[in-house]
């Protein structure tokens, strides 16, 4: 049986980055948000030339650069992978098995569930886990080269460009012979819109003409694109303390607060060229997201209805508005993108809905027009880029008034909405993907790579795993070069010393840990057998000794303990006492708490890559950036 292995060998343990920790180690961000894929640029009415800097329209979506959709038809032709997201979806939606796609495969809410599942029954494509998609995995195919149709007479839909890529995804619009709109592409989510409403919306994407709306999940009928594949379209939201918020799962830094006022789309980009000249909050490099990256951001957990917030984290401020119906609510936002039309027109932008997406209804019974929450908070539409709401007079409101608004739920019209600035968290400056400078641990993790002590976890991209809890198999490396310098290799083989343990899965260590042992830094985690132990993992107080060690010479001893430096480390005879305390007051490990007013060190916590980093960094006297 393996014993925990002794105080005068814990020398012996360190953390390691210069090997990746995992063979399936994910190669991309948490949350990569697929980029718009619109490369036209327009000004308020139409296409246009690109502008330059400091020229109006600057800053648009086609000039920025984001993560190119990439998606691999499977070789039965059943199913596309994104090789962006890590989803795999059903690409032609057909639920009635006739291999062709009609009016006739469109089911209810409650049938969409029971197409996927019949989807996982049959092992469709070889799979046996289809489900609905959430409205961020079904965003993510949204595709802005598309023109909306909205408005169109007749029936050819030849000329027309749908939301969504048809080199990989089957797609057919409605069709007027059975009654229904062109535009009637919709395709259901998972996703319900938690306000109370009398029809229970659940959100959806159009990819006819490009917009999220709540539906009524109790009468609609909608195409269900079926998906499988780990969760996607998770947040990881870090307070900067600074006025930004990084979102460490799609690797987006956003402003905390927005612009507390309206203005017109040109209005937006110029407002974000000033930021940039004022090198506001530190940074000059801010854009007006995407429509993809400002969805990104919504939390449908939330609502005015619901959590009398903004459709957004808590961590984030939204100014409060009074909506047209004189209702406290909250903003609409632009978007740098475009929601261009069948006939060429770029008059209208795109914005996302934080607060009540309302528009005006005629009512059963009604010739007046009674303002409604008819798409829900969360939900996406476009505005125009200038002019004014008047243009857009439906008729007389109930309550008195003029009612103004476009399409068929008559969406309200506002010309000026609000801004929330974005940038790149990582740069090209910062060498992991997983580390943005924003990040707390950015500085010593940045260090130990320059110092030449760590490669990363993985390398295509580059990523270092911060949270990654280290093992002693991760520790071998850095003791070593730690100690023999940056440029030490270990042993070639044969490695005749540790030869009792299983090291299926760490191959890679069995050098570092026959360096080790020659170098004599360790005996093993037990003697008897004689084994290494290379997946035992490393706490805080074990990491004390070797970062002391490191500090000091692999001879050190540190002074007697006194039991009264650290609130939950006070017995004396405990031999991990005195190099808690000695680690602490050397600042190689910083407190993970207070109690009674004295630090804690919570010495059995397991030690992260990243707290590693900042171990050695500290006991090496690295420079940090």
């Amino acid at each position: 049986m393996k014993t925990r292995y002794i105080p005068l060998l814990l020398f012996a343990l360190l953390f390691t980055a210069l090997v990746p920790i995992s063979n399936t180690q994910a190669a991309t961000l948490a949350y990569t948000v697929v980029d718009t894929a619109q490369t036209k640029c327009y000004n308020a009415t139409g296409e246009t030339a690109c502008p330059s800097s400091g020229s109006s329209f600057y800053g648009q979506d086609a000039q920025t650069t984001g993560t190119a959709p990439s998606y691999t038809i499977s070789a039965d032709g059943l199913t596309v992978a994104d090789n962006n997201t890590n989803l795999t979806w059903v690409r032609k939606p057909d639920t009635n098995n006739d291999n062709s796609l009609t009016e006739a495969d469109k089911v209810t809410y409650s049938g969409a569930s029971s197409a996927c599942n019949s989807k996982a029954s049959a092992n469709y494509g070889g799979y046996s886990d289809w489900r609905v998609p959430t409205i961020k995995e079904l965003y993510s195919l949204m595709d802005f080269r598309g023109t909306d149709p909205s408005g169109l007479s007749g029936s050819d839909t030849s000329g027309l460009t749908p939301f969504i890529d048809t080199d990989y995804f089957y797609f057919v619009y409605g069709d007027t012979s059975a009654g229904v709109r062109i535009i009637d592409a919709q395709y259901w989510s998972s996703t319900a819109y938690i306000a109370p409403s009398n029809d229970n919306k659940v959100f959806g994407v159009n990819f006819a003409d490009g917009r999220i709306k709540g539906y009524p999940s109790t009468m609609a009928k909608q195409f269900i694109r079926c998906v499988r594949g780990d969760s996607y379209g998770v947040n990881s939201f870090v307070n900067n303390s600074d006025g930004t918020v990084t979102d460490n799962a799609s690797g987006l830094m956003w402003s905390q607060s927005d612009s507390a006022s309206t203005m017109n789309w040109q209005e937006a980009l110029a407002w974000v060229q000033t930021k940039n000249a004022e090198n506001y909050l530190g940074h000059n490099d801010w854009r007006l997201p995407n429509a993809k990256e400002l969805q990104s951001i919504l939390d449908y957990s939330r609502s005015p209805d619901t959590s009398n917030s903004a459709a957004i984290n808590a961590v984030f401020n939204a100014t409060q508005i009074t909506n047209e119906g004189g209702a406290a609510d909250y903003p609409s936002y632009w978007s740098n993108t475009t929601h261009a039309t069948y006939n060429g027109s770029g008059g209208f932008a795109v914005y996302v809905s934080f607060g009540r997406a309302l528009g005006w209804m005629q009512l059963q019974g009604q010739s007046c027009y009674t303002l409604v929450d008819v798409h829900g908070a969360g939900a996406q539409r476009s505005d125009p880029k200038s002019g004014s709401s008047s243009s857009y007079y439906l008729g007389t409101s109930c309550n008195g008034g003029s009612a103004y608004g476009h399409g068929p739920q008559g969406d309200i019209i506002r010309v000026d909405n609000f801004v929330r600035l974005v940038r790149d968290a990582v740069t090209s400056s910062t060498t992991f993907t997983d580390v943005p400078e924003t990040h707390e641990l950015y500085p010593y993790i940045e260090a130990l790579y320059q110092a030449g002590y760590t490669a990363g976890c993985s390398t295509n991209p580059m990523m270092f795993c911060p949270d990654q809890i280290l093992d002693r198999a991760q520790s071998s490396v850095f003791m070593l070069r730690g100690t023999m310098g940056s440029a030490y290799t270990p042993p070639a083989a044969p490695w005749n010393t540790f030869v009792n343990d299983d090291w299926t899965g760490y191959e890679w260590a069995q050098a570092w840990a026959e360096g080790m042992f020659q170098e004599g830094l360790t005996a093993g985690c037990q003697t008897s057998p004689l084994m290494f132990c290379p997946e035992t993992q490393l706490s805080r107080v074990e990491a004390s000794v070797f970062g002391l060690r490191m500090k000091y010479g692999v001879n050190y001893l540190p002074p007697t303990a006194s039991g009264t430096l650290l609130a939950d480390m006070t017995d004396t005879s405990y031999w991990g006492t005195a190099w808690a305390e000695q680690a602490y007051q050397d600042g190689l490990l910083p407190a993970c708490g207070t109690q009674n007013g004295k630090p804690m060190f919570c010495p059995n916590d397991l030690l992260t890559r990243g707290w590693g980093a900042y171990l050695i960094v500290k006991a090496k006297n690295i420079p940090t950036p």
